[in-house]
């Protein structure tokens, strides 16, 4: 039980990690650009607590804080989601994501 709800945990966070990386891309210029979090939320209503989500990754030095309501990837999460991407897109049969952008 307990590795399950490490499995549920880790979908969750890699699930945000996604979200951000995919705002990320929209700012090709600057992919550490913050983002609010209300924008994460409704891009994940009802799913999962977002909130904790961030807090987890931001423990992993994957995402950080920036005042009270911004986040965005840091350079760790930049690179950990964009392998991420790829090996999904990868299963997909899709390259979305190849992008120089780092």
């Amino acid at each position: 039980a307990i590795r399950m709800a490490g499995s549920k945990t880790k979908l969750k966070t890699d699930g945000i990690l996604l979200t951000l990386f995919e705002l990320a891309m929209q700012h090709k210029d600057n992919v550490f650009h913050k983002h609010n979090v209300k924008a994460i939320v409704a891009l994940h209503p009802g799913r999962y607590k977002v909130c904790r989500c961030l807090k987890k990754l931001q423990a992993r030095g994957m995402v950080k804080k920036s005042g009270h309501v911004d986040w965005s990837l840091t350079e760790k999460g930049f690179e950990y989601s964009k392998k991420l991407a790829k090996q999904i897109n990868k299963n997909l049969g899709k390259e979305i994501y190849d992008s120089d952008a780092t």
